[in-house]
């Protein structure tokens, strides 16, 4: 449970500096990554080999590909929820969820706000990881919250 109260912090720190600044420390990732690998050195079940290869996969995408498309901040915030995702849950299925959840929400709340023009691209700025909080915490009610973390 501590783990998982410690990740999301380091994630509603991540939102709310995005929010602000729209700008992300790393040394919040990198906390991230250490909480996760914590609960998977602790953890009495560890992480299947499947579940491993299947969150560097996800990483992989995210980091190389979709990070062109946003922000490295928010490629680094679905990175560390995918990680999170296969030491607690099956990661691929989650992590859809999580990002249609996520891209869902931006849409509509962008949608509502008028800030997409033509092209469907946003005429301001707007910050992602919040998204990304709320999408999360949906998952974390979906699957629910394990507490042998």
């Amino acid at each position: 449970m501590f783990c998982t109260i410690v990740f999301m912090g380091c994630l509603t720190a991540a939102a709310l500096s995005d929010i602000r600044t729209h700008l992300v420390a790393d040394l919040i990732w990198y906390v991230s990554a250490l909480d996760i690998l914590t609960m998977m050195i602790f953890r009495g079940s560890g992480i299947s080999p499947g579940n491993l290869m299947e969150a560097l996969l996800v990483i992989i995408i995210q980091e190389q590909v979709m990070s062109r498309y946003y922000g490295r901040a928010d490629s680094h915030a679905f990175s560390c929820c995918a990680l999170y995702m296969a030491v607690v849950w099956d990661c691929l299925e989650s992590h859809v969820l999580h990002m249609s959840l996520s891209l869902l929400l931006l849409t509509l709340v962008q949608l509502l706000k008028h800030n997409i023009c033509r092209g469907m691209k946003l005429k301001e700025p707007a910050p992602f990881i919040p998204y990304i909080l709320l999408g999360f915490m949906a998952v974390l009610a979906v699957h629910g919250l394990k507490f042998s973390d």
